[in-house]
């Protein structure tokens, strides 16, 4: 039963994480990319491109989007207050 709560624990920080402003917001997420980019670049010389900036902001979207949609809380319930079937 601990790992059960540990679980559940781990699950609702991830929620959480996922509903914060700064992932939910299309613009603050873009805005994190362009950082994260700029900053993986050699010295910081190279700028990102507006396309790869996008490409990228997409992607990490639809990942963000795939985690929300698979946290069990999208229709109000947790994962484990499911039923056995529902898991099936």
């Amino acid at each position: 039963m601990e790992m059960n709560g540990r679980i559940s624990k781990y699950r609702d920080r991830l929620d959480k994480t996922l509903a914060s402003p700064d992932l939910t917001n299309p613009e603050t997420l873009k805005s994190l990319i362009r950082k994260h980019l700029l900053s993986t670049t050699i010295n910081g010389v190279e700028e990102c491109s507006e396309a790869l900036l996008e490409r990228r902001t997409s992607e990490v979207s639809n990942f963000l989007e795939m985690l929300r949609s698979a946290s069990g809380k999208s229709d109000g319930q947790k994962a484990g207050e499911k039923s056995h079937a529902e898991w099936k």
